[in-house]
C-alpha cells in the first residue's frame, strides 16, 4: 500500500517490495514489485507502462540473455508513462519492476506480436 492506494490487480508471481538493479538483481524498494521472467525473442519490441507518472529509480525493464540468471543484455529505467524497448540480440527473457500503487493501469505489451506479457485490471 502506498499513499492510501492499493492495487487490486493480481500480482501472483511478482516479488513484492523489490526493485531491479542494472545488473538484474533484486534490491529492497518499498512499494515496487518485480515481475516473473517472460520469454521474448531478440528483436521483439515491448511497450512498457510501469507507473502513472511518478517513477522510481528502480522502475526498470530488463532483457536477459540465454537464461534468467545470465545477466542483462539491456536495462533501461522507465521514466515516462509509455516507453518502447526492443530486445537486443541473444535475448530470451524479459522482466520489469512496477509501482504497486499503479499496477491496475500498468502493462508490458509485445507490440511485435500484438499480445500482452502482463497487464493490470484496467488495461
Amino acid at each position: 500500500m502506498m499513499g492510501g492506494v492499493e492495487a487490486t490487480t493480481d500480482l501472483t508471481g511478482f516479488t513484492l517490495n523489490k526493485g531491479l538493479t542494472s545488473g538484474n538483481y533484486l534490491t529492497n524498494a518499498t512499494g515496487l514489485a518485480v515481475s516473473p521472467f517472460y520469454e521474448v525473442e531478440a528483436g521483439t519490441t515491448i511497450d512498457f507502462k510501469l507507473h502513472n507518472g511518478t517513477w522510481e529509480s528502480y522502475n526498470k525493464a530488463i532483457f536477459c540473455r540465454t537464461n534468467a540468471n545470465a545477466g542483462a543484455t539491456l536495462q533501461s529505467t522507465i521514466t515516462t508513462s509509455h516507453e518502447q524497448k526492443t530486445a537486443p540480440a541473444e535475448t530470451h527473457y524479459c522482466r520489469f519492476a512496477i509501482r504497486i500503487a499503479d499496477a491496475d493501469d500498468c502493462y508490458a505489451k509485445d507490440v511485435t506480436n500484438n499480445k500482452y506479457l502482463w497487464k493490470g485490471k484496467n488495461v
